[in-house]
């Protein structure tokens, strides 16, 4: 009983440490770059994938692409921050599309 309270408080004080630098931005870039996979994946075709991302970087407050890739770019300095955010992000990705997938009727 104790080791397993001793891996909890360890857990959250790691995640606590972890945490402590994300920001409102890594937090946008994340949801954002998420959103994008699942995009990606629902949308295949180019045009309507394209323009679903375009969608999706103006409502997250990005004039555009090339604003996005900046941001990439100066999260890319930071490697672990830069791991984080997409680790985030993936994991995002992969619970929005099983919602979607499941949200969706079945086609015969």
């Amino acid at each position: 009983m104790r080791w397993h309270l001793t891996s909890i408080v360890v857990g959250l004080a790691v995640l606590t440490a972890c945490g402590g630098d994300w920001n409102a931005e890594d937090e946008r870039f994340a949801q954002t770059y998420a959103e994008i996979l699942v995009a990606r994946e629902l949308y295949p075709d180019t045009a309507r994938g394209n323009a679903r991302v375009r969608d999706i970087l103006q409502r997250s407050g990005y004039s555009g692409e090339e604003e996005f890739r900046h941001h990439f770019v100066l999260l890319a300095r930071d490697p672990v921050r830069l791991r984080r955010v997409f680790d985030s992000a993936a994991a995002r990705a992969q619970r929005m599309l099983a919602d979607s997938l499941r949200q969706r009727p079945l086609q015969r």
